[in-house]
């Protein structure tokens, strides 16, 4: 659906550029002047409709990646390497370390460092079943 926004307007945006530019060309400027505000008008409004769903499908591209990359990482018990997601995803273990350093610095981990010196991101976040059962409310405490 966002995409067929996208293309509605793109489509508006190019049709009222072509408009404009003839209006602009056509020599009369006050006479054509109501024409070309209300196709200047469209113009932007095309394009703004283009931009913000593109964004919005990489904003819910991007969430959608987050959540399968933090689906791993409970998989792996919160306790991963770079090497690993990247072994497990398609990313590069280069992207794979900036999306978990990302993860890091919004607070939700941290980085520790291994007895072979590698970089173990840590997410401590996950509870077990037990530690969800006896969870108290946070107006008891």
């Amino acid at each position: 659906m966002r995409y067929a926004v996208i293309f509605v307007g793109v489509c508006v945006f190019l049709f009222s550029s072509l408009m404009v530019v003839g209006g602009l060309a056509g020599g009369k400027i006050l006479a054509n002047l109501p024409f070309l505000i209300f196709f200047a008008l469209a113009t932007g409004g095309g394009g703004y409709l283009a931009l913000t769903n593109w964004n919005k499908i990489k904003e819910a591209k991007y969430q959608l990646q987050e959540k399968k990359r933090l689906q791993l990482i409970k998989r792996l018990g919160g306790r991963v390497s770079a090497i690993e997601v990247a072994a497990e995803t398609n990313m590069t273990a280069e992207i794979a370390d900036d999306c978990l350093r990302k993860l890091c610095i919004n607070g939700y981990g941290e980085e520790q460092l291994a007895a072979n010196d590698s970089v173990v991101y840590v997410f401590d976040g996950f509870l077990s079943e037990d530690e969800r059962k006896g969870s108290n409310s946070l107006l008891d405490a």
